[in-house]
Order: C-alpha cells, then structure tokens, then sequence
C-alpha cells in the first residue's frame, strides 16, 4: 500500500488531500486546509523572504495532515506553465519525446533549453507543458523538496482531468470540467474520457475579488462566455453533456445555479470523492468532506498515474 498527497495552492489557500492505494482501491486518508500568508504567483516567489515562509507553512500543513503523508506532488497554476495541444502520430516514446520537445521549441519565445519541458498523450493528441528552469528551482525551494520525499510537479489542468477521471465522472459524451481561481480559469474537456482540450486562461489583470459581489459577476460573465465558446481559442464544436465546477466551495454553489438557467448543460459542483472511501478520514477533518469542490486539484494530484511532470 501507497501514499500520495496532492498540494493544491489557490490564491492564499493551501489544500492537501492524502490518498492511500490498497487491494481495494483507493481511500482517503486526510484531507486540509490552511491559509498562507502570501499567494504563490511567478511574482511572489521571486521574493526570498516570501519562499522561506510559505516554505515553512507548507511543511507545518503537512505535519499536521497525518502521520505519514507518503510521496507528495505539487500543482503549478496558472502563470507557471505554458500548455499546447498537438497532433500525436508519432509511436514511440523517444521519439514523441523528441517531437514534442521541436513542437514546444516553436511556440517558446526563449530557447528551448531554458525549459523543462513533458507531455501527456490522449489519443491521438498530446499536450506538452514548458516551465521556465529558473522557475522551477524557485517552486522546488517553496516545497523544500529536499526534505520531502517530492515526486514533482502537474500543471493544473491535467490534475483536473485525472481527477474527474479518477472519479469516474467521464462517459461517452463531450463534458467538461472548469477550475475558478481569479484571475485564472482553468478549463479540460473529455470526449469519450479522452482530453481534447486543456486550457489555462488569464482573464484580466484588474480582476475584482472572487469573493466580492463585482468578481462573482465577473466569474460567472466569463465562465457563461466560455461556455458558449466566445473566448475559448479552439472552435466550439457542440454543447456539452455535463460541466463541472471545482474551485472555493462557498461560490461555486451559487455560481453553478446562477449559469444553469442560461445553459442546456447541468452545471454541477465537482466532487472529487464521490469514487473514494472516505472512512478513514478522522473527525476532524470530515468538514472538509462538505467543500469537496475545493479539493479537485489537490486529489487529482493525489491519484496521478502519469508521468510524475516535470521533476
């Protein structure tokens, strides 16, 4: 039996959730949550100070997570990474490897040395993630991975994915799952539990507060626009069967009844347990059983069976 815990850090709060694999499945040992003192974004983290800090209360989280938080793996949001969707024909791994490497070199504006750079195949598609090295030597100093026993790092988007899927919330139509982190909205579609699109999208830079009355408003215009395909990149191809919301658990209730009037898809709030035994979490964290939504990213992490990205 083996343990992994996904971090999942929105904004100022942190989130971990801590699953163990045994003959039976999956089960849910512990799940958390605690404020930061400062949000982790490309900007802060050039901050030695800030790093130190959100270091330590990082380690703090997971000592009082559980005894044995096992391997642990840590989401990049938005701003971290850059992420494309390419053709895949290629067969074998060395050799995708080598084509998704040229394929990221030319979208990249600096050399493509300077990244480190995995992909995730999806039939007969791929997406190829690139972080800036200098960035990840600064996100491995705020996880001390040092003195964790750290497998590395997912972008949001596909720990968004293989938690739907882990929940087995992807059936033979086109649905989709959305992440709210303002300013950020992360955004996967399955097709037949395939990924066809993953995509992470900066809305604008003067983003009223999500909690706030102007930023729900604002979250809720910019989620109905993408849902009808007005500022997806990618043309829309047909309505979706089933969306799915993840993000804080307090707006995305209402935020789903807000947007199901205007749409023939049910929106409804993620629960990334809703496949899990969840006996073993203790009394004291059965709250957060309550706010699943929060938790999508963090448990994602916690089941990943890809390649651990980006180590």
């Amino acid at each position: 039996m083996t343990r992994t815990t996904g971090i999942h850090i929105t904004g100022q709060t942190l989130r971990l959730t801590c699953l163990e694999t045994t003959p039976v499945g999956l089960q849910l040992i512990a799940l958390s949550e605690a404020p930061l003192s400062a949000p982790l974004c490309p900007e802060s983290i050039q901050n030695s100070g800030v790093r130190l800090q959100l270091a330590d209360e990082i380690r703090s989280a997971l000592q009082d997570l559980c005894a044995d938080p096992g391997e642990v793996i840590a989401a990049l949001g938005g701003g971290f990474f850059q992420l494309r969707r390419v053709p895949l024909e290629i067969a074998s791994d060395d050799d995708r490897r080598e084509h998704m490497i040229w394929e990221a070199s030319q979208a990249l504006i600096s050399p493509v040395e300077t990244y480190q750079i995995d992909f995730y195949p999806s039939g007969r598609v791929a997406f190829w993630v690139a972080v800036r090295k200098t960035v990840l030597d600064l996100c491995q100093e705020v996880y001390g991975v040092d003195k964790l026993s750290f497998q590395g790092f997912v972008a949001e988007p596909l720990a968004l994915f293989h938690a739907a899927t882990t929940a087995n919330l992807w059936k033979d139509k086109r649905q989709a799952a959305v992440l709210l982190a303002a300013p950020w909205i992360t955004w996967v579609v399955a097709d037949e539990g395939l990924l066809t699109t993953a995509q992470t999208l900066h809305t604008i830079a003067d983003t009223p507060p999500q909690e706030t009355a102007s930023g729900f408003s604002f979250m809720a215009g910019s989620l109905q626009r993408w849902i009808f395909g007005e500022i997806t990149p990618e043309k829309k191809q047909s309505d979706y069967h089933e969306i799915f919301l993840c993000g804080e658990p307090d707006q995305i209730q209402k935020l789903a009844e807000s947007l199901s009037s205007g749409s023939n898809a049910p929106i409804i709030p993620f629960d990334p347990f809703v496949s899990l035994d969840t006996q073993q979490v203790p009394d004291a964290q059965r709250r957060y059983l309550n706010a699943s939504c929060g938790f999508g990213v963090a448990t994602g992490l916690a089941c990943w069976k890809g390649p651990k990205a980006l180590l």
